[in-house]
C-alpha cells in the first residue's frame, strides 16, 4: 500500500503501485509458466514476514535449476513488489484498532479469502464467509494478515469483539460440556490458517486465480492509458 495520504486510492492503483510502470509491458517478455510462477511467488511474498529469506524455488514448485533459467527475467521485478509490498504491510499498521479503508480492504480481503481457500476457519463452511479480526479492532486488533481469518457469518456474529478464548469458554459454559459435531457459530476450532505454513498445491490454485483478478486490473488499466494518450495526440 502507498504511504497513507488524503487522497483516495483505489484497488486498480494500490495494485499498480506494486511494481514499476505498466505490469504488462514490464513482463512483455514472460512466459506463460513464468506469469504463473511469479504469481505464485507474489502472493508469497505478501503472507510471509521475511520474504528476502524465501526459497524461491520451493515457493514456486520448482526445482533450483528451474529456478535459475527464469530468475533473470523475474528477480527483478520480484525484487521490486517486495520493497513495495513492504511498504505497504507497513502502512496499514497506521490503521491497527480501525477499520481500512473501502479500496484497502477490498485487496486485504480478497488475499485473505484466496489464502483460506474460500471456507470459514472456525467451522468450514463456505457460505456468508466474511473477514473476522482475531484479535478484534475494538480490543486493539491490527489489519496484518496474521490477525485474519475468513469467517462465516454465524460464526463472525457469534464471536462479535470476543477473543478466542473467551469465545470458546462462553461457547463451553453453554454447552455444559456436550458440544456434539462442530456447526456454523461454534468455538471449537481456532483458525486452522493461524502459525501454519501454507501448502504448496494450495498456493499453486491461489496464484492461477490471483493472475486472472491482475490481469484484469492491468487489461482495463492499460486500455485506459492508451485511449487518453490517443485523444491527446488526436489519432482516436
Amino acid at each position: 500500500m502507498p504511504k497513507v495520504t488524503k487522497r483516495r486510492v483505489t484497488p486498480l492503483e494500490v495494485m499498480s503501485q506494486l511494481y514499476i510502470g505498466d505490469y504488462f509491458a514490464d513482463t512483455l517478455e514472460f512466459a506463460a509458466h513464468e506469469h504463473f510462477v511469479f504469481r505464485l511467488q507474489l502472493l508469497h511474498v505478501w503472507l510471509t514476514d521475511e520474504p528476502t529469506r524465501s526459497d524461491w524455488a520451493s515457493v514456486a514448485g520448482l526445482r533450483k535449476s528451474e529456478w535459475r533459467a527464469m530468475r533473470a527475467t523475474i528477480w527483478p521485478l520480484l525484487a521490486v513488489a517486495i520493497t513495495h509490498i513492504g511498504d505497504w504491510k507497513k502502512a496499514i499498521r497506521a490503521y491497527d484498532g480501525r477499520r481500512l479503508p473501502p479500496a484497502e480492504w477490498y485487496i486485504v480481503r480478497s488475499i485473505v479469502l484466496e489464502r483460506d481457500g474460500y471456507s470459514c476457519a472456525y467451522c468450514g463452511s463456505d457460505a456468508n464467509l466474511h473477514i473476522d479480526h482475531v484479535i478484534p479492532l475494538a480490543r486493539g486488533g491490527s489489519n496484518t494478515f496474521d490477525n485474519l481469518v475468513t469467517s462465516c457469518g454465524p460464526c463472525n456474529q457469534s464471536k462479535g469483539t470476543k477473543l478466542l478464548a473467551e469465545w470458546k469458554t462462553i461457547k463451553v459454559a453453554s454447552a455444559s460440556g456436550n458440544l456434539g459435531p462442530a456447526r456454523p457459530g461454534s468455538a471449537r476450532c481456532e483458525p486452522k490458517f493461524l502459525g501454519q505454513t501454507f501448502q504448496r498445491s494450495s498456493l499453486h490454485a491461489i496464484g492461477s486465480r490471483i493472475f486472472v483478478l491482475v490481469a484484469l486490473f492491468y487489461t482495463r488499466h492499460t486500455r485506459r492509458r492508451t485511449s487518453e494518450v490517443q485523444k491527446r495526440t488526436g489519432t482516436l
